[in-house]
């Protein structure tokens, strides 16, 4: 699906999927909290349960049953998701270009985002302990944004390229890109003098794909290295 998306001469620098077992189990502490909430909900159920029979009020009873199973909503979730996430992983896909990142998934429906490299922010990695024993991790492209107030606050998770392997190759890859297009793009190497050679990055504007083919993200240079070289 992502391959139909890209530009003439859109290069794929990178592509991936997460590790399956990680993104199946998901996040281990919701199924703690989901073993401890339905290990009360049992306790208070049968406690009430047995004063309904008592009382040989039916009524009662079908109501309490109707408020349990409601009320064990986060045991549902925590054994339905994992079914999910491992049908739905086989749709996931995430693909770095020289144009933009690609972050695929969907189960029935595919949903793609695109990422524009001047909208990656607070680029960073995350080895959870779990991830550390999979030698995968997590490269955060854009940071969480919360909206609202009060009870009225929420909190949308930013992009993600989850459970990969070699998170730490792909992280320097993309702050690399990103920072050849920023420095490009605020001193294009065609005005940059003699004496102060900038970055040398790639990046050229001519080209629609906006990398040459056969692009590597280049090695900075600072003005620390050319002020060495000219003594």
């Amino acid at each position: 699906m992502i391959d139909q998306m890209l530009d003439p001469n859109e290069q794929i620098l990178w592509r991936g999927k997460p590790n399956r077992l990680l993104y199946t189990i998901g996040h281990p502490f919701f199924y703690i909290f989901a073993l401890i909430w339905g290990t009360v909900d049992l306790l208070i159920f049968g406690t009430m349960t047995l004063g309904a029979l008592q009382s040989e009020e039916s009524i009662f009873f079908i109501f309490i049953a109707l408020f349990f199973i409601l009320h064990m909503t986060p045991v549902w979730i925590a054994l339905i998701l994992p079914v999910y996430n491992f049908f739905a992983w086989k749709a996931v896909d995430y693909v770095v270009t020289s144009k933009r990142i690609y972050l695929q998934s969907g189960l029935i429906g595919r949903d793609i985002t695109s990422l524009e490299y001047p909208e990656i922010g607070n680029l960073m990695v995350d080895v959870g302990m779990l991830e550390k024993m999979k030698g995968v991790g997590t490269v955060r492209l854009t940071p969480d944004v919360s909206t609202g107030s009060g009870k009225r606050r929420t909190t949308h998770r930013g992009n993600r390229l989850k459970h990969i392997e070699n998170p730490y190759e792909v992280y320097k890859m993309i702050k690399q890109i990103t920072m050849d297009i920023s420095t490009d793009y605020h001193y294009p190497n065609a005005y940059r003098p003699n004496s102060n050679a900038g970055y040398q990055t790639r990046y050229q504007p001519g080209y629609q794909s906006g990398y040459q083919p056969g692009y590597q993200p280049t090695q900075s240079r600072s003005m620390n290295d050319d002020i060495q070289n000219q003594d």
